[in-house]
Formats: C-alpha cells, structure tokens, sequence
C-alpha cells in the first residue's frame, strides 16, 4: 500500500461542519419558523487550533490566578468576584474546562459564540455546550474533507454557461 504524497500535498481540503440542535434555547433564536429547531454550525479544529485552545486555557488560568495574587497580596479584595466573573475563568476553573471553552469559542460557526457567551451558556445549559464540545471533538476526529475536482463534462462550454 502506497501513501501519493505528491497529490495529499496538492491536494485542497475544508473543515467538516454539522448542525447541532439546541431546542432548550429556542426563546434566544429569533426569525425562526414555527416548525424549524434552533441550532448551532460546528467545524472540526485544525491541530494548530488545539495547539492554540490548550495554551489559551493554560495561559489563561495562570494570567487569572498571577492576577488574584497580586491583589491579595496587595489587600486589594474589593472587586476580586466582579473580576473574576468579568474575565470568565477563575483560579478555581479546571483547566479541562477552560478547554472546553477555547474549543466551543473556535469551533463554533454560526451563530459565533465568544468566551463571555460560552461561559454564559456553560452555566444555564451545560448539557448544549457539552452537545458543542462533543461535536467539535467529533468532527476535529474525523479530520478535514478534501475538496474534489471538478469532473471534466468533455464537453466545451457555451458562452451561456459562463454567465
């Protein structure tokens, strides 16, 4: 069995994408019709975009828990809980979590969702963001799609065909 490098290289590819039904938001879709299911679009992360999610959680928890220090430490604790809130993670958020977050953030199509609505979600309907995650997580396994070239009809084209 042999692996044409030559052609993998040349060739072009897109991210998978698929609806996730989310009926419990429903009341926060506007526009839709009676019989239509509220939804979001997902795509599968490339592996820079991993890279890119774990980092940010890592980062992201250190930068929040270096900040609550120094204000502790400072005697500054007015506004520690607004400020933790605000930047969407604490020092007590798993950095699992944080991950999830980066993920659904980056992964998520349309309607786009940014870390403060992620977070949001994650509180009043965890089970939707974990719908998120997971297919993310599924279609980021499956890989990207490579795009096919377009078949030769043998045929010369008309000048109606062009327009």
């Amino acid at each position: 069995m042999d692996f044409d490098a030559k052609q993998f290289l040349a060739s072009r590819f897109e991210a998978r994408t698929e609806s996730v039904p989310v009926p419990a938001l429903r009341e926060w879709f506007s526009g839709l019709a009676e019989d239509e299911v509220p939804a979001f679009t997902v795509r599968g992360l490339t592996g820079a975009e991993l890279a890119r999610a774990e980092e940010a959680a890592t980062k992201g928890r250190a930068a929040t828990t270096a900040i609550l220090d120094t204000l502790r430490k400072a005697q500054r604790l007015e506004g520690i809980d607004e400020l933790e809130r605000a930047l969407g993670v604490d020092e007590k958020v798993p950095v699992q979590y944080a991950l999830k977050m980066e993920h659904v953030v980056t992964g998520t199509v349309s309607p786009p969702l940014t870390l403060q609505l992620a977070v949001k979600l994650s509180i009043v309907a965890p089970v939707e963001l974990l719908m998120l995650h997971l297919k993310i997580t599924e279609l980021t396994g499956k890989g990207q799609v490579a795009l096919k070239k377009p078949e030769a009809s043998g045929t010369d084209p008309t000048s109606e065909e062009h327009f």
